[in-house]
């Protein structure tokens, strides 16, 4: 059963609360020496639609259940940029063309930023928007779960580095770089709920040493059975 782990967003008007967004960020595993993703959803609060214009984000990957010899081996992809390609720290802007994107045909690749950090890789800052290019925006109404963004992730350590399993929550920072706005440029409060994990999976695989040891066992065991059977004949 999949669980999904919800960041509440709540929009506060005259002491009133009203319908806001809610954010689902579901479970992903990731093996050793990989990539992966974990895709983020958007949906109203209510069965009212709640207009969007501007999403402006900010994530940190934190550790919770940390690896047995290392810690910090979970950070955002460092992929290509079709944009500017010496930019090596930004990721792909592959949701504008997913068709569950939010903003799937009211926004331009220019508008689109995913950058890590420079001196730490577990955080990303990013933003979208419906921008024609005039700085004139268009709202964009959210009722069932959309996609808000796609956050690609890396693990680069070798399994003898790693040494046992790790999980991961992906958090979104309540600062000046996270914030959702209307086509008239207003401000959407919100709050933070609880987080979905990233669980770095630890399957090990056999050195080739170890597979030739575990075949020959096995060929002996095979042999020695057939010896028994004979014998009892």
């Amino acid at each position: 059963m999949r669980y999904l782990f919800m960041i509440v967003f709540t929009i506060f008007a005259a002491g009133t609360l009203q319908a806001g967004f809610i954010i689902e960020i579901g479970p992903t595993t990731i093996t050793p020496n990989s990539y992966g993703f974990v895709d983020v959803f958007i949906k109203s609060s209510d069965a009212n639609p709640v207009m969007l214009a501007r999403a402006d984000y900010k994530f940190q990957i934190v550790v919770t259940s940390p690896p047995l010899m290392t810690t910090g081996i979970l950070e955002f992809r460092n992929s290509f940029d079709s944009v500017n390609p010496s930019n090596v720290t930004r990721q792909n802007n592959q949701e504008q063309n997913l068709a569950n994107y939010v903003f799937l045909n009211q926004t331009m690749i220019d508008n689109f930023s995913g950058t890590r950090q420079l001196v730490d890789a577990t955080i990303l800052t990013g933003a979208d928007s419906t921008d024609d290019g005039t700085f004139t925006f268009t709202n964009v109404p959210v009722t069932s779960p959309v996609l808000l963004a796609r956050l690609e992730l890396q693990q680069s350590q070798s399994m003898s580095t790693i040494g046992g399993a790790g999980t991961y929550e992906i958090r979104v920072f309540n600062d000046a770089l996270t914030g959702f706005t209307d086509a008239d440029l207003t401000s959407i409060p919100f709050i933070q709920n609880t987080f979905g994990p990233v669980t770095v999976n630890t399957t090990a695989v056999p050195e080739p040493s170890s597979m030739l040891l575990m075949s020959l066992g096995l060929v002996g065991t095979a042999a020695w059975r057939r010896r028994r059977k004979r014998s009892g004949a």
